[in-house]
């Protein structure tokens, strides 16, 4: 049972715009405060909180890296959560804990404290506010437009990547702990009201995903009966026919080798993405570009993801969503071996371009496709098992690479091996091919 259930007026009946389309957009505006302030953002915070606690790359790195590492372990128990809860509830106190994480951040005295506001606090309230609760909630909505829905989810994440550069202007304008802490009010402000918006599943409203029309009510029995139709067929006749689809229990998703394909190939690519995400300015900073020309070339990536997004995401739908997802993993693993042996802008912005177009088009794509092959019942808690995998991406990339440096004085090696790596993630992802149950009612649907 539910936390949500459906209350008389909670929903208009028949909107002119599916109801899906709204926890859309609120989904995709909470995924641009993850990206804009902690995921891509944190890389504008990096340089001036390491010279003020005298700590070394990796000891900072792997504050990102543990805090990911909790998300992952976590994984497991949020989609539990919002699987049986809803994401409305969940999603509130993530941003309730984010915005207090960044406060705390900017009260911090040393690297300890720092530690324990950036893990218990904005990774922890990040993780709940703005990943799994909108991810299963535009799962359960929609089915035949999954793709195209997470594309556009995630072209929020994007959105704040461009934005990136109003955070390093913060930061340079009015210091890293201003910064920090005009960022938490923001997000109580915006982000918590767009938990408002959240819904579990359609079915709970009288909707069916993607916005189908349920079988319309008979208004006369069957001919020759001569009498109307009963209450009971009435009720039978107005109540949403459920989509055919797969619905895989967790444990019956563990068994398969689809999980375990998709699951390692995401960890590679977050192996890409943690490294990118981190270090991608203090490495432009040791290269003698300005930050404003750093943050400029985040903004860059984020133009390319944002395109990969919402472009890969519409063609998911339309295509094998395997094959566009290891194209997407191969542009990444391209785009940041251009990038490990850059000497001028230009080619930075080559990097941008299509490490962008393979980043952006990677993420609604597997979870499209983890919707695909595993259904909606259990979507959150079977994304959860599978981040127990990314984590080895998720902690791995970040801490890598400033150890990389540490021991080097430069980030070239360090990404020149990941680049490598991420062209495992293709291979795997090819190999994920769908489970029996799903070719099954694929060759059941074309008959």
């Amino acid at each position: 049972m539910t936390a949500e259930i459906h209350r008389a007026g909670d929903l208009p009946r028949r909107p002119r715009i599916f109801y899906g389309w709204w926890i859309v957009i609120a989904a995709g505006a909470a995924s641009l405060f993850n990206s804009v302030s902690t995921f891509a953002g944190f890389g504008a915070f990096f340089l001036p909180i390491q010279r003020e606690f005298h700590t070394d790359r990796a000891s900072l790195s792997a504050a990102v890296s543990l805090a990911r590492l909790e998300g992952s372990l976590l994984g497991p128990l949020e989609g539990w959560l919002v699987d049986r809860y809803g994401p409305r509830i969940l999603m509130r106190i993530g941003m309730i804990i984010m915005g207090l994480g960044f406060i705390l951040v900017s009260m911090t005295q040393n690297i300890t404290m720092f530690y324990l506001a950036f893990v218990l606090g904005i990774a922890l309230g990040a993780s709940l506010g703005a990943g799994t609760p909108g991810s299963v909630a535009v799962a359960n909505w929609f089915v035949k437009k999954r793709s195209t829905a997470f594309g556009l989810v995630n072209a929020g994440f994007a959105i704040g990547t461009i934005l990136v550069p109003a955070v390093g202007w913060l930061v340079e304008s009015l210091g890293w702990r201003q910064a920090a802490l005009i960022l938490g009010i923001i997000i109580w402000v915006t982000g918590i009201p767009l938990s408002f918006i959240m819904r579990h599943k359609p079915e709970q409203y009288g909707y069916l995903p993607d916005g189908v029309e349920p079988a319309p009510v008979p208004t006369a029995a069957a001919p020759g009966e001569g009498v109307g139709a009963s209450p009971a067929a009435r009720q039978e006749a107005a109540t949403p026919i459920p989509v055919e689809e797969v619905n895989f229990t967790t444990k019956q998703a563990l068994v398969t080798r689809a999980f375990w394909m998709l699951g390692l190939s995401f960890a590679f690519r977050t192996l890409a993405t943690g490294a990118v995400n981190v270090h991608q300015i203090p490495f432009m900073l040791d290269q003698g570009y300005s930050l404003t020309e750093a943050t400029l070339s985040v903004s860059a990536v984020g133009v390319g993801s944002f395109i990969g997004r919402v472009v890969l995401g519409w063609m998911g739908d339309r295509t094998d969503k395997r094959y566009a997802l290891a194209a997407s993993l191969a542009a990444m693993a391209v785009g940041m071996f251009i990038f490990a042996t850059s000497t001028t802008m230009s080619q930075v912005l080559v990097f941008a371009a299509i490490y962008g177009l393979g980043f952006g088009g990677t993420a609604p794509l597997m979870s499209a496709l983890r919707g695909e092959y595993f259904g909606r019942q259990h979507f959150g808690a079977i994304g959860g098992f599978q981040s127990l995998l990314v984590l080895i991406g998720t902690a791995g990339g970040p801490t890598f690479a400033g150890i990389a440096y540490d021991r080097t004085g430069d980030y070239r090696w360090a990404f020149t091996v990941i680049s490598l790596v991420a062209f495992i993630g293709v291979g795997l992802t090819l190999a994920a091919t769908p489970p029996k149950e799903v070719r099954a009612l694929a060759e059941k649907r074309t008959v």
